[in-house]
């Protein structure tokens, strides 16, 4: 509290620090812990009756511990180096004090505005510390004249007279540092407002993207997704099908609208995840390319809302030896469909990987095939491998029945079709189908992958191996064949 307004005599700042003496020593300080036996509890000062002493009589207390309301403080002082004034100032409510604090190269100010509770902060800019502290001392100042005690006196006209106005401040009291230029302030730009495209236009230029991507039948299959929901119009697809969606642009698409479609086919959830994907890929391109502007920031791409489609805990099949004999002699009536799966078995090779495999791809002396990436010249197709080139070696079991097969075969394909070409796949799995289903079996092409991971994980293949022989990735080695390693091989 400041009581230096008030037309009294003050003797030097040293008696005011002897006065507080009892609560800043160090002896004090131990005499009024608490947890040291014999030490007194009671305040070395108890009231401003010392200080009191000092002023005019009209200010002294009335009783002890006491300071009369008429004698309101007016301002406080900034406590500086070696002043004592800014501690007397400091003991006031908090609401009525500011601070000032940087941040980088911005000095902020603190202070409570009158009649709140919690503390404002405002920038001062990049100023100088000399002139941040004036600003400060100032708003203290202004706080306290803002008190409501204070708003209601006002000073005598003669007072007013006898100051007359305030003097300007001698060249040497103006403070060297002059507040530095503000920085100005960032304005954003509005956005500009511009309309969305056609949902047509907006199709057109991402097939002709996946076009160069992907290759010609990964194009068809994302075709054939987008399809069922824009319809065959808008795609300009040959095949016509009659779509879902009733809206001119991509603001009228809706995640809800989709999930019902993909949940609506009969398929299972693998299929359901391509779709999935398609979408989720279509509105990826058309927020690169500015076709799409998204209202979530947080998360941008709408398609994000529809289910993954994977399936947790999912349980694999794979083939005994005895099954994997009658397997292959229910496909004996197709030598093609039996090696097919042969090297399915024996080899790992996915589905697509198999149809592709040429003579040129068994090594001379059959100890490997080489999977690498061909162009079916005639179809105008591509294999497109999942994951890339590798080797994968020819087992015994393979061997043996690879080597006779061999001398017979006539077309340049391993597993050619009914018309000597490379099988599609959707045709072969139909004729695969026929063959097992005759036989009284259900067995698919992804049951013959497990069944080699299984075995050669029971056998003394690491995962490592395998997955490389297989074309996976550990990881996924680990989550469906690491249970049926053998311990004492690992």
């Amino acid at each position: 509290q400041n009581f230096l307004d008030f037309p009294c005599s003050f003797p030097t700042v040293d008696y005011f620090k002897g006065l507080i003496a009892g609560w800043s020593s160090l002896v004090a300080r131990q005499a009024h812990n608490l947890k040291v036996v014999g030490s007194n509890p009671t305040p070395a000062t108890t009231s401003f009756s010392g200080l009191c002493n000092v002023l005019q009589p009209d200010f002294r207390t009335s009783k002890k511990g006491t300071v009369p309301a008429k004698c309101a403080f007016l301002c406080p002082v900034t406590t500086t180096s070696g002043d004592f004034s800014g501690t007397v100032a400091r003991s006031h409510g908090r609401g009525k004090m500011a601070s000032v604090y940087t941040r980088g190269k911005i000095r902020w100010i603190k202070f409570y505005p009158p009649g709140k509770s919690e503390p404002t902060r405002q920038s001062l800019g990049a100023v100088d510390p000399a002139w941040a502290e004036l600003i400060r001392r100032k708003l203290e100042l202004e706080l306290h004249l803002r008190t409501p005690e204070l708003r209601q006196v006002e000073l005598p006209g003669n007072i007013l007279e006898t100051l007359g106005d305030p003097p300007a401040a001698p060249p040497s009291q103006i403070p060297p540092h002059l507040p530095l230029p503000a920085e100005p302030a960032f304005v954003p730009e509005a956005p500009v407002a511009r309309a969305s495209p056609p949902v047509r236009e907006v199709l057109g230029e991402y097939l002709a993207h996946i076009e160069v991507e992907n290759s010609p039948h990964h194009v068809k299959n994302k075709i054939s997704y987008l399809k069922k929901f824009f319809g065959s119009e808008l795609l300009g697809a040959k095949e016509p099908c009659k779509g879902v969606f009733l809206g001119e642009t991509l603001e009228d698409v809706r995640a809800g609208d989709v999930r019902r479609l993909i949940d609506s086919l009969p398929v299972g959830k693998k299929t359901k995840r391509h779709h999935r994907n398609a979408f989720h890929s279509f509105f990826e391109y058309a927020m690169k390319c500015g076709f799409y502007e998204p209202s979530n920031f947080r998360y941008p791409n709408p398609m994000s809302a529809l289910p993954s489609y994977y399936e947790k805990n999912k349980k694999i099949v794979f083939l005994t030896q005895p099954q994997i004999d009658a397997v292959l002699e229910a496909l004996k009536p197709s030598p093609a469909v039996r090696m097919a799966a042969a090297i399915m078995i024996y080899a790992g090779l996915r589905r697509a990987e198999t149809l592709w495999l040429t003579k040129s791809n068994v090594a001379g002396n059959l100890k490997f095939l080489s999977v690498v990436n061909k162009t079916d010249e005639e179809k105008d197709l591509e294999s497109s491998l999942k994951t890339g080139e590798r080797s994968v070696p020819i087992l015994p079991p393979l061997k043996a029945l690879l080597e006779p097969y061999l001398e017979s075969l006539k077309s340049e394909w391993i597993c050619p079709s009914p018309r000597g070409m490379q099988w599609d796949g959707d045709n072969f799995g139909a004729s695969h189908h026929r063959l097992v289903r005759a036989a009284g079996l259900h067995h698919t092409c992804l049951h013959y992958r497990h069944t080699f991971a299984t075995q050669r994980a029971a056998g003394d293949w690491s995962l490592f191996r395998i997955s490389k022989t297989m074309g996976n990735s550990i990881a996924v080695c680990e989550k469906y064949y690491a249970a049926f390693v053998d311990p004492s091989l690992a």
